[in-house]
C-alpha cells in the first residue's frame, strides 16, 4: 500500500509541475518597447543587394470563337499607330524564371501549394502551368451557388504573389512578371528589447513607385519603406511574438500591433492592440458622413472631429454607420491557435469578449476574454 501511495504522490507532484509550468507560460512578465515611429527602432539599412528576376510566360496571338482575331482597345502599335492583336496565355503555358543571381532557394506559389524550383548556376529556371487551374499567385473565391442556377452568387480571382527566392537572411516576394512585392531581411536581434534571449526579427522593406522631376527619366522612382516588424521568442517563453506595423506616411507613424501570448505549449492567444486613442467610424451602407463630403471609400475611416459619437441608424433601425471609440494599447481583437491551428476568433460589439470558430461559426467556451490580456507595451 505504502508503495502504491508513493507512486500516486510522485503522480501528482509531476502533475501540479506541468500545471505550474503551463500558469508561467500563461501570465505575461516583462516589457515590449514598441514606440510611435519607426525610426525610434533603430533598424538596419535595406540589404544593398536583392536578386531581381525577370519572367517569360508562353503566349500566343487571341482569336475569337469565329477565328477572327482579337484586337486590344488600347494598345497601339509605336509606328503604325494601329491597334494590335491581343495575346493570351496558351495552356499549359511554359514559364521561364531569369534571377540575377542564384538563390539558395526558390519556389512557386500556386493555388495549389508551394512548389519548389530547380535553379541552375546561371540562375535560369524553368515551370509549367500544366495541372494547374490559375496562373502562379492567384486566388479565387466563390460565394453561395444560386439554388435556381446551381452557380456561384459571386466569384472573384485575385493576387499577384507568384514566386519567391532567398540568400542567406534575404528573401524577396515576386510578382507573375518579376516585379518585387517586399523583401524580407532577418536579423538575430531584438529590436523590442524584451530582454529574452534566442529572438528572431523579420524585416518587412516594401517598394513605392512615385512621380518624379518633369525630366522623362526621373518620371518615376522607387523609394523603399519598412512596412512590418515581426520577433519571434523561443518557446517556454509567456511571449513568443510580437508584430508592429507602420504606416508609409511622412513620420512613419504606427499603425498597430500584436502580441503573441503562451498559454502553454500548443495553445497560443494573439492580440492585437490600438496604437492610439482614436474613434473609426464603420459604413455598413456606401453613405459618407457627413453626407456633404468626401471621405474616403474604406470600409473603416478614421473621420475628424464633427464624427458622429454614437451609431446612426436610419428611420427603420438599420444601422448606417458604427462608431467605435478606442483608447491607446487597448485589446480589439483575438486570435486562438492551437497546434498552430486557428481555432477562434473575438466578436465585436458588446461579444467583443466571446470567443466564436472563425467565419461566423458557433462559440467557443473556456477561452480568456479579451479584455484579460492588458499590453505590456512600452514607449
Amino acid at each position: 500500500m505504502k508503495k502504491i501511495a508513493r507512486i500516486v504522490s510522485v503522480a501528482l507532484a509531476v502533475m501540479m509541475v506541468l500545471s505550474l509550468s503551463a500558469v508561467s507560460l500563461a501570465e505575461p512578465t516583462g516589457t515590449v518597447y514598441i514606440p510611435d515611429r519607426i525610426a525610434k527602432l533603430n533598424l538596419p539599412d535595406r540589404p544593398a543587394y536583392i536578386i531581381s528576376l525577370k519572367t517569360h510566360t508562353e503566349s500566343a496571338p487571341m482569336f475569337d470563337e469565329f477565328g477572327n482575331p482579337v484586337m486590344s482597345t488600347t494598345c497601339k502599335d509605336r509606328y503604325t499607330h494601329a491597334y494590335v492583336q491581343n495575346t493570351g496565355i496558351v495552356e499549359d503555358a511554359v514559364i521561364e524564371l531569369q534571377f540575377s543571381k542564384k538563390p539558395d532557394w526558390a519556389g512557386v506559389i500556386w493555388a495549389e501549394g508551394f512548389e519548389n524550383l530547380e535553379v541552375d548556376d546561371n540562375g535560369y529556371a524553368v515551370t509549367s502551368m500544366e495541372g494547374h487551374l490559375r496562373q502562379p499567385g492567384t486566388w479565387s473565391a466563390s460565394g453561395p451557388c444560386d439554388p435556381i442556377t446551381g452557380k456561384p452568387s459571386w466569384h472573384v480571382t485575385g493576387g499577384d504573389y507568384a514566386y519567391m527566392a532567398g540568400k542567406g537572411p534575404v528573401s524577396v516576394q515576386y510578382g507573375r512578371n518579376g516585379h518585387i512585392n517586399y523583401v524580407d531581411y532577418t536579423v538575430e536581434e531584438d529590436f523590442f528589447q524584451t530582454g529574452m534571449e534566442g529572438c528572431s526579427t523579420v524585416i518587412r522593406y516594401e517598394p513605392v513607385t512615385i512621380m518624379g522631376d518633369s525630366d522623362p527619366k526621373d518620371a518615376k522612382i522607387t523609394m523603399w519603406y519598412i512596412s512590418t516588424v515581426t520577433a519571434t521568442y523561443p518557446a517556454g517563453n509567456s511571449i513568443v511574438g510580437v508584430s508592429a506595423v507602420y504606416r508609409n506616411d511622412e513620420k512613419n507613424k504606427l499603425a498597430s500591433y500584436k502580441i503573441s501570448y503562451a498559454a502553454s505549449e500548443t495553445e497560443t492567444y494573439v492580440i492585437t492592440y490600438a496604437p492610439s486613442t482614436a474613434t473609426l467610424v464603420e459604413n455598413h451602407m456606401d453613405y459618407k458622413w457627413p453626407m456633404d463630403s468626401n471621405p474616403p471609400d474604406d470600409a473603416i475611416v478614421k473621420l475628424p472631429g464633427n464624427a458622429p459619437s454614437e451609431n446612426v441608424v436610419d428611420a427603420s433601425g438599420k444601422v448606417l454607420f458604427s462608431v467605435h471609440h478606442y483608447t491607446a494599447d487597448e485589446p480589439i481583437y483575438g486570435e486562438y491557435y492551437k497546434n498552430g491551428e486557428l481555432k477562434a476568433v473575438t466578436g465585436s460589439g458588446n461579444k467583443i469578449n466571446k470567443w466564436y470558430k472563425p467565419g461566423h461559426g458557433k462559440e467557443v467556451k473556456g477561452l480568456k476574454p479579451l479584455s484579460s490580456f492588458k499590453s505590456v507595451r512600452v514607449k
